[in-house]
Order: structure tokens, then C-alpha cells, then sequence
């Protein structure tokens, strides 16, 4: 008895799928900085360039590629800075106080003259490369610039679907928070039962951090293991492919005023493995 597994659903909530995507257009325009997403990408283990591209984000990939993007942007601005307040100024004095910046600027020259050196171009001609290191210091700025702004375009669309709370799907999830105390593997069906607005809904597991990237588990032939002292938040999606359009639509609106749902993760052979009572409200 005491080696067995010992389910507990300590937390539930209702909410509608976890799905977020933007205008077309603002998605391009995150795309055409690539500089942000090499960077970005080297941050987190999945491709920040596939999920923009796809224009498809969960909520916690939206948080990262949020936060990034906002640090970025910071140093987009830092750029602009730099290069307006104190590179352009210097230049246009001469230049003789950057003269020990020089290899900083040569790149910035070098990417907009190709197979030029500004050391060789200083030495031949002073004044002319003077005025094509401004040029081109000119250009980068107007570069930064443009990516701040385009960047900083997807951050506010984002800021505002992080505070409104609701992604583009108007599917309903029960999320549950489960964990197994006991010291032997946990074994449940994928396909939970949730009883509200006087009917009992079949909920099938999303087990992808993408759920549209899994064909939802279904069929008492499915199972999940949780080992023991694992603690796992699990999404459980109501839609049409199990359940009938009308029940679907009176929980919504039930849920949208607020109503007594209650959750039960299913053993394989159908008996309740653990079971959790709340209020759900959508929103």
C-alpha cells in the first residue's frame, strides 16, 4: 500500500487555448531583423525564427520572444545613441578625437564600401573618407532606427495580448495542476472527464508545449505516465471533435458567467483516478 502512486489535482482553471499570432505584416517586418534572431535564438532551446515565421506562439513562448525583443530594443537604442550623439559629431569636427575608435568604425565602413579599408582610405585621402565613414555612419543609424521601430511594433501588439490574456483560439482548456506523491508510476488516461453545465465533456490531453503541432490523444488506448514526485501542469482542450457543438456552446457561455466545474483525470479502465472541484470563470 505505501509503495503505491497517489494522484492530487491541487489546482484547475478554465481558459481558452493557449494560441497567439499577429498581422502579417508585423510578422515580416520581425523577420527582416535577422540580427534579433540569431540572437534570440541562441537563448532558448526551440527556433525563435520557426515559431515567427509560422506566426504561431504559446503564451510562454510569447513571454520569451517578448522579453528578448525588449532587450534588443534597448540596445537598438543604445546603437542610435552612440552614433548620433557621440560618432556623427566627432566626424563632423574632423575626427581627430576617433581617431582610436577607428577599428570600431571600420566595420561599420567596410559593410557599407565593400573591399575598402578605412585605415588605407584615411591615409590616401582624409577629408573624402571622412565624409564616406559619415555617409555611412549615417546609414547604420538610419538602420537602427528602422529595426527599433519595426521591432518595437510587435512589442506593443504583444504587450497588449500579454495583459488582455486571450490568444486567437476560442477553444476551451481545463488546466490542471497534478502531481503524484506516492512512489510508483501514475498511469491515466489522456481523455479526461469534466462535468459542467448539467453534461459530462470528454477533454483529451495537449501534451505538446505546441499543442497544433499534436493530433490531440484520444481513445481509452492512450495513456500518460507520471513518475513518482512528479508535479506537472496539464492541458485537457474541449472542442467538437468529442463533444456536440450545442453542450459546448451553453459551457462556454456558463463559464464566461462563472460556474462549478469539476475535473477528473480517469484511470485506464475508466475509474476516477483523482477528481478536483472549482469555480471557473472565463475571461
Amino acid at each position: 500500500m505505501i509503495n503505491r502512486p497517489k494522484l492530487r489535482i491541487s489546482y484547475a482553471e478554465a481558459a481558452y487555448e493557449d494560441k497567439y499570432s499577429f498581422p502579417l505584416e508585423t510578422v515580416q517586418g520581425l523577420l527582416s531583423i535577422a540580427d534579433f534572431l540569431d540572437f534570440a535564438g541562441t537563448l532558448v532551446k526551440w527556433s525563435v525564427r520557426q515559431r515567427i515565421t509560422a506566426n504561431l506562439f504559446t503564451l510562454e513562448e510569447l513571454r520569451h520572444i517578448t522579453e528578448f525583443g525588449k532587450r534588443y530594443f534597448d540596445y537598438l537604442q543604445g546603437l542610435v545613441a552612440t552614433v548620433d550623439r557621440d560618432v556623427l559629431p566627432g566626424l563632423e569636427r574632423g575626427g581627430r578625437d576617433l581617431d582610436g575608435q577607428i577599428p570600431d568604425l571600420e566595420a561599420t565602413y567596410v559593410a557599407i564600401y565593400k573591399d575598402r579599408s578605412l585605415t588605407d582610405d584615411l591615409a590616401a585621402d582624409r577629408p573624402a573618407a571622412l565624409q564616406r565613414l559619415i555617409n555611412a555612419e549615417k546609414t547604420a543609424s538610419a538602420r537602427y532606427k528602422w529595426k527599433a521601430s519595426r521591432l518595437r511594433e510587435f512589442l506593443n501588439l504583444a504587450d497588449e495580448s500579454l495583459k488582455r490574456g486571450r490568444g486567437i483560439s476560442d477553444r476551451v482548456v481545463i488546466r490542471v495542476s497534478i502531481g503524484n506523491s506516492g512512489y510508483q508510476d501514475a498511469v491515466i488516461n489522456t481523455e479526461a472527464r469534466v462535468k459542467a453545465a448539467g453534461r459530462t465533456f470528454k477533454a483529451p490531453m495537449q501534451i505538446s508545449s505546441r499543442p497544433w503541432d499534436l493530433s490531440e490523444a484520444r481513445g481509452l488506448s492512450q495513456f500518460y505516465v507520471l513518475n513518482p514526485k512528479a508535479f506537472l501542469v496539464l492541458d485537457f482542450v474541449l472542442d467538437e471533435n468529442l463533444n456536440a457543438r450545442a453542450d459546448l456552446d451553453k459551457l462556454k457561455s456558463d463559464l464566461q458567467q462563472g460556474t462549478n466545474v469539476v475535473f477528473e483525470a480517469v484511470k485506464l479502465g475508466g475509474e476516477t483516478a483523482a477528481s478536483h472541484s472549482f469555480r471557473a470563470r472565463l475571461r
